[in-house]
């Protein structure tokens, strides 16, 4: 669900050991790039060192050796993956003590049950089952691109800021 927080902070690390040998002025080659690559000779020196790009990344790492400013167009996707590990760290904050009610209240249910009968067990289970087939199925329409999802009245906001990000992301690093 949500992105690795250290897959995130070695990426950022990657890229700006990446954008400091660049400014050194280190050769491609010594730093894992491909020169034959064309104009993803950087991706080739990422790959190498296990990060994943995201599409974003993809566009902005070719238009930045094209225009010339390979070192800072690393930057720039190093401060993007440290805002990517913040957030991530942030959000499970937040998300702690709901997990942890989440994960006790079956456990609770089910230790009760030998007093007061195993209806609360039962309905916890219920519940518990229905919201993950609300969730699979939502997410399953989500990525078929139905139209009813959009008229959830919480979905609708999500969806739109969803769809923004690459693009804001993209024309951000390209500015």
């Amino acid at each position: 669900m949500f992105p690795s927080i250290a897959a995130n902070e070695r990426a950022e690390l990657c890229f700006q050991d990446l954008a400091s040998a660049l400014a050194a002025g280190l050769p491609l080659a010594a730093i894992g790039g491909a020169p034959a690559a064309g104009d993803r000779a950087l991706h080739a020196a990422v790959q190498a060192r296990g990060v994943q790009l995201t599409p974003t990344e993809d566009v902005v790492l070719t238009h930045g050796w094209r225009a010339g400013k390979a070192a800072a167009t690393l930057r720039a996707c190093a401060v993007g993956r440290a805002q990517r590990a913040a957030f991530g760290r942030q959000a499970w904050a937040g998300l702690r003590y709901p997990l942890v009610l989440a994960i006790a209240l079956p456990f609770a249910a089910f230790a009760a049950s030998w007093a007061i009968g195993k209806g609360p067990a039962v309905a916890v289970l219920g519940l518990y089952a229905a919201l993950a087939a609300a969730f699979a199925g939502t997410r399953r329409a989500v990525r078929a691109g139905a139209a009813w999802p959009r008229r959830l009245p919480w979905a609708a906001g999500l969806l739109d800021a969803g769809a923004e990000i690459p693009y804001l992301e993209t024309l951000h690093a390209l500015y």
